[in-house]
C-alpha cells in the first residue's frame, strides 16, 4: 500500500550504467534527466523511499533487480539470451538526499514525489515533472535540464556498490573505469546558479505529493569568467 511522502524522508536514486552516467563517469546533470512527456504531460523518473528499504544494502538490492529487470527487457526486445555487451546495464550504487532539501517548484515547473509500488517494489517512487501551463513548448527541454539539475544539486555522494551477478565481469564500470567514475568532480548545467527560497516554507499538511506550493525557486545568475 502506499505510503505519503514526508519532509523527513530520503529518496535514493539508483545509479544505473550508462543511463546515468557522461562518458566515463557518473555525471550530476544526468542524474535527473527528464525526457520527454508521458500522457499525463508529466516526465517520469523513479526514486526509492529509504523509509521502506531503510538499509543500504535494501538500496543496493533493489538496484540490483533494477538493472537485471533491465537487462532482461533489452534482451526479450532483441530476442536474445543475453543483451549484448555495450548495451547492458549495471547498477553501480545510489546518490540520496532528503525530501525537504529538494528544489521541486519554481513559477514554470513542479516536481511531484509520489510513493508508487511498481514490479513488486513497495519502495518505489515516481518523481514527476510538470512543466506549468503557458510555458512555451520550445522552453521545455531547457526547463526539464534546469528542474534536474536543481534537484540533483542536493544528492549527497554515490554509495558504490556492485551486484553479485556481475563478480567477475571485467567489462564492468569498476573494472574499466574504476570506482572513482561515481563521485568524479564534473561541473553540472547549474554552474553559475544558485537555488534560494522565496519565502519562509511551510509544509502543507503531512502528504508532500501536493508539492511544495511557490516555496523554491531557480534563479539564474551571470556566470563570470575568469580567464
Amino acid at each position: 500500500m502506499p505510503v505519503a511522502i514526508q519532509a523527513d524522508d530520503i529518496i535514493a536514486r539508483c545509479l544505473i550504467y550508462p543511463q546515468l552516467f557522461m562518458g566515463n563517469i557518473q555525471a550530476s546533470d544526468k542524474l535527473w534527466e527528464f525526457g520527454q512527456r508521458a500522457a499525463d504531460g508529466a516526465s517520469h523518473l523513479s526514486a526509492v523511499l529509504k523509509r521502506l528499504a531503510p538499509t543500504n544494502n535494501d538500496i543496493h538490492a533493489f538496484g540490483c533487480r533494477l538493472a537485471k529487470q533491465q537487462n532482461d527487457g533489452l534482451a526479450e526486445r532483441l530476442k536474445v539470451e543475453e543483451p549484448p555487451q555495450d548495451k547492458k546495464r549495471y547498477y553501480c550504487g545510489f546518490k540520496e538526499a532528503q525530501v525537504d532539501k529538494l528544489c521541486i517548484t519554481s513559477e514554470n515547473y513542479r516536481i511531484v514525489i509520489t510513493n508508487v509500488p511498481e514490479h513488486g517494489e513497495d519502495a518505489h517512487v515516481d518523481v514527476a515533472l510538470f512543466i506549468s501551463e503557458g510555458v512555451a513548448k520550445n522552453k521545455f527541454a531547457n526547463l526539464r535540464t534546469s528542474a534536474g539539475a536543481a534537484l540533483a544539486e542536493a544528492f549527497a555522494k554515490a554509495e558504490p556498490h556492485r551486484c553479485a551477478a556481475d563478480e567477475g565481469d571485467q567489462q564492468h564500470p569498476f573494472e574499466r573505469l574504476g570506482m572513482e567514475c561515481l563521485n568524479a568532480d564534473l561541473p553540472g548545467p547549474w554552474q553559475g546558479k544558485t537555488v534560494r527560497l522565496n519565502e519562509e516554507p511551510t509544509l502543507q499538511g503531512v502528504n508532500l505529493t501536493e508539492g511544495f506550493s511557490n516555496v523554491f525557486a531557480t534563479t539564474g545568475l551571470p556566470v563570470i569568467n575568469s580567464d
